[in-house]
């Protein structure tokens, strides 16, 4: 894995401003960037992180070049940390790092500019540029051709290439890459729009005119326009006095759905020792947005370990009651409510029995549709059961959920009875997906993008 850093400094380097930490693998050519707020340790280091977490597969060794911001004890002891080795680049030879350096062109310079960031919106912009459209344009769409060979003859140089293939192609076609990560991937790939993205992208870092409310500066464009006078006043003959000013679209006309629900919407990873969180690519929240477009705005509202109704005394908020009506006053105007809750609410802790669950799930509806809330919009609700807990195979099951056989005989008629009265959609997701075999409650990723499907089709039907 190579990385490298890119400045966005403009024609000045004095103060903070944004850099972006570059990753591509050497083999596949796939390609990862992440905005950091100066060239700190830390900035850095969290960089690497996110964008280690977003790739399809485990690092080995990581190979970057001789600057301060990696040579340093604090990346030295994160390698360490998590068994990377660790290697650089010789002194002024720029080549060492040739694949990153090529990203670094067509894949940053080329998209962002030379101008200067160095603003929180403009970090926020990128990251969101880099996290979404931009990765999986490149990655799942853009084709890399190889260098094979090169001669020299006489005066020229003969160059061999090989054959044109996207990052995923060749992923796809390593056979050191397990089943299981081309699984995820070939799903994720499933979901995406080539021309979209590019929309997407174009409408992210372009100057244009759109519908609805544009994100506008006319100190920095993107996202920057230079300071154009001279110390006398006396205006620059520099191109920047005739820039426009980037305008970023906001669709204030799309709909907004919140989803409602607790780990399996926060996105948890089965039995993480560190609490790790799939991308938002990867949960389902996230991929319904994919899904459906621009023309709705999906809010994930999902918190490990939420209940219904249950109180928990160690840990108060995850009371889901006490806090969905500020939930969805927030969101006003909200179109749609998706609540997948219950599992947690099965505890022995609490003991509840399935008929409790069922009058805890009709007082988050009334809470919900409380007249005092005075929304611009009544959403509607779409309820779904939780998919059903399973047997794991790498340890025991929770044994606060112990329960769960006797509870899923009951709980999905028991909550499409609540959704029939008053006058909500229903979906069983477990007719659709299952949990994952390692923790025995947890969506894997597979289930995530094809639960995101199946909510996608409920969603669409709805006719919001």
């Amino acid at each position: 894995i190579q990385i490298d850093c890119v400045e966005h400094c403009g024609q000045s380097a004095d103060g903070t401003f944004l850099y972006t930490v570059s990753v591509t693998d050497t083999g596949s050519g796939w390609w990862e960037g992440e905005p950091a707020m100066g060239k700190s340790a830390t900035a850095i280091i969290l960089a690497i992180g996110r964008i280690r977490h977003r790739f399809p597969f485990l690092w080995k060794e990581i190979h970057t070049d001789n600057g301060s911001e990696f040579i340093n004890a604090s990346v030295w002891k994160y390698a360490k940390n998590n068994r990377l080795d660790f290697s650089r680049s010789r002194p002024y030879a720029k080549n060492d790092n040739c694949f990153v350096e090529q990203k670094n062109s067509t894949h940053v310079r080329r998209i962002i500019g030379y101008h200067r960031y160095d603003t929180k919106e403009e970090y926020e912009i990128v990251k969101n540029l880099y996290g979404t459209e931009l990765r999986l344009y490149k990655n799942f769409f853009q084709p890399i051709i190889p260098l094979v060979s090169k001669e020299r003859i006489g005066g020229h140089i003969r160059r061999k290439y090989g054959e044109p293939k996207t990052p995923y192609q060749r992923i796809m076609e390593d056979k050191t890459v397990s089943q299981e990560i081309k699984k995820n991937l070939t799903s994720q790939y499933d979901l995406l729009n080539p021309a979209q993205l590019k929309r997407r992208i174009k409408t992210k870092t372009r100057s244009s005119k759109h519908k609805g409310r544009t994100f506008q500066k006319t100190h920095t464009s993107f996202i920057h326009i230079l300071n154009c006078r001279a110390d006398d006043g006396s205006a620059r003959n520099l191109n920047c006095l005739t820039r426009r000013p980037v305008q970023i679209m906001i669709n204030d006309t799309a709909k907004t759905i919140l989803c409602y629900g607790d780990s399996n919407t926060w996105g948890a990873v089965p039995l993480s020792a560190n609490n790790d969180r799939y991308s938002r690519s990867i949960r389902w929240p996230g991929a319904l947005q994919r899904i459906l477009g621009e023309d709705y705005d999906v809010i994930n509202a999902g918190l490990c370990g939420r209940t219904l109704v249950a109180h928990d005394l160690e840990k108060p908020w995850r009371t889901g009651i006490s806090h969905v009506e500020a939930l969805v006053v927030t969101a006003d105007p909200c179109y749609l409510v998706i609540i997948m809750l219950g599992t947690n609410d099965m505890k022995t802790t609490y003991g509840l029995n399935p008929n409790d669950i069922a009058i805890h799930l009709e007082q988050t509806i009334l809470a919900i549709k409380n007249e005092r809330l005075h929304l611009r919009v009544s959403p509607q609700i779409l309820i779904v059961c939780p998919p059903i807990p399973v047997e794991p195979t790498q340890e025991k099951i929770d044994e606060r959920l112990t329960r769960w056989p006797e509870f899923f005989e009951v709980l999905p008629q028991s909550f499409k009875a609540v959704a029939e009265k008053y006058d909500c959609r229903f979906l069983n997701a477990g007719d659709h997906v299952l949990s994952s075999s390692i923790d025995g409650y947890h969506l894997d990723p597979e289930a995530h993008l094809k639960f995101a499907k199946v909510i996608g089709r409920e969603v669409l039907e709805m006719n919001l």
